[in-house]
């Protein structure tokens, strides 16, 4: 019997909640803590412009009651309508930086301090959208505190050489500890190739390993962009719930690990002192010599 792995993947997608919005204000409405609507808990303009996940959806007296939750928090239910969210799409691990002048910025006036911030840091991109039928990323800080949009053509995806690759620099070449250059970190003593360690599309900022470590540079070379091509909608779709997969699948091995710390202790530490504790024991936790 064949087997078709994307008809499978595609029967998931009906089943799993995971989509992400970004919840764009517009009518007033209450939040509620059940679909019952007994109870206020707050109102969706607390939810404005925040990434929200919907969790259940209901169809009650002519109107879409969801359940949302931010951060694996449940939030509550509220009445909405497609207007108001905006689909995000997970991504796969993407790192880069911004390039670009506050004036060619589309969203200055909501993240202008954001901006700054990031502007000189090495940034992961999150999320893609769509909005006004124009792309757009949604990239932040490593770990993930600071989220901003920004157009595709304003960043420069980070590169790791899949093979070795090496640059010339002479005795003297300065060093930095950061990729955006502003500290120091000594000078090549020996005039060499270097290993790359790292690059940036259409940028001259490279990092490369000397004997005292790895250290950032700028170095004029023609190494090969990376290349990621924002997929159609489809794609989308199964790229997101794949990378959904991956992330809870991580978050649910801590959990675990957590767990079994907690389990071994206990194990290790537990005092049995009637032959009935024994028992008891076994039955449940198991004999010492099956772990």
């Amino acid at each position: 019997m064949e087997i078709n792995l994307m008809s499978i993947l595609e029967d998931n997608l009906k089943d799993i909640k995971y989509e992400k919005y970004i919840f764009i204000q517009s009518n007033k409405r209450f939040i509620y803590r059940d679909p019952t609507e007994n109870e206020i808990v707050g109102v969706n303009s607390l939810l404005a412009n925040k990434h929200v996940e919907i969790k259940d959806t209901i169809y009650k007296k002519n109107k879409e009651l969801v359940k949302i939750s931010i951060d694996n928090i449940i939030i509550g239910w509220t009445e909405v309508n497609m207007n108001e969210l905006i689909r995000l799409y997970r991504l796969p691990v993407l790192y880069g930086i911004i390039e670009l002048e506050n004036s060619q910025y589309e969203f200055i006036d909501k993240y202008e301090k954001e901006l700054e911030y990031l502007k000189s840091k090495i940034i992961k991109l999150r999320y893609v959208f769509l909005y006004n039928k124009i792309q757009y990323f949604m990239v932040g800080t490593l770990t993930g505190d600071i989220l901003i949009p920004i157009n595709p053509i304003h960043v420069l995806l980070l590169n790791k050489p899949n093979n070795e690759l090496f640059i010339f620099l002479e005795s003297g070449h300065k060093l930095f500890k950061h990729s955006n250059l502003l500290v120091s970190a000594g000078t090549i003593n020996k005039s060499m190739e270097y290993q790359v360690t790292r690059y940036f599309n259409d940028s001259n900022i490279l990092r490369v390993r000397t004997k005292d470590g790895e250290f950032w540079t700028t170095k004029k070379h023609n190494f090969a962009n990376s290349i990621f091509e924002i997929p159609n909608v489809n794609s989308l779709e199964k790229m997101d719930y794949i990378v959904f997969l991956s992330k809870d699948r991580y978050i649910l091995s801590k959990q675990v690990n957590t767990l079994q710390k907690k389990f071994d202790f206990i194990r290790n530490n537990l005092v049995i002192n009637t032959e009935n504790d024994k028992l008891i024991f076994e039955k449940f936790i198991g004999e010492k010599d099956d772990y």
